[in-house]
């Protein structure tokens, strides 16, 4: 239903039409919040505390690095199995993600598999000989 010409609501007693049945609801009255509210100030304090974050990060990036490196091969396996383990767990969404990708560009994934096939094949007669 249209929003009738001339229509007052939300003042439903001025309107010009007797019989205005008009109760629908516009895109203002779902809004909680406008664009006002999502642009507030950060706080002084998380300014301070970013920049002593940066500064630090800047001194130390040597030590942060080393550090980052040792934790990588100390953890490496967790994170593969992690990665196996959610790969298991999402094999459906997965497929429909490579399913997707094939759909949008065919001949892309047609002439890497061309390539694929004809790089084996060498690989094949190479061992044969």
């Amino acid at each position: 239903m249209r929003r009738p010409d001339n229509c007052c609501h939300p003042d439903c007693f001025s309107c010009p039409y007797p019989d205005c049945m008009w109760d629908g609801m516009e895109i203002q009255d779902y809004q909680d919040t406008t664009i006002d509210d999502l642009n507030h100030p950060v706080a002084q304090s998380i300014l301070k505390a970013r920049a002593r974050a940066n500064r630090y990060a800047e001194k130390h990036r040597e030590e942060i690095r080393v550090y980052s490196l040792k934790w990588y091969y100390d953890h490496h396996e967790e994170q593969k199995d992690r990665g196996r383990k959610w790969a298991h767990d999402n094999k459906d969404r997965i497929a429909a993600a490579k399913r997707k990708r094939w759909a949008e560009n065919p001949e892309y994934y047609r002439q890497k598999q061309r390539e694929y096939r004809a790089r084996k094949k060498k690989e094949r007669e190479a061992d044969a000989t």
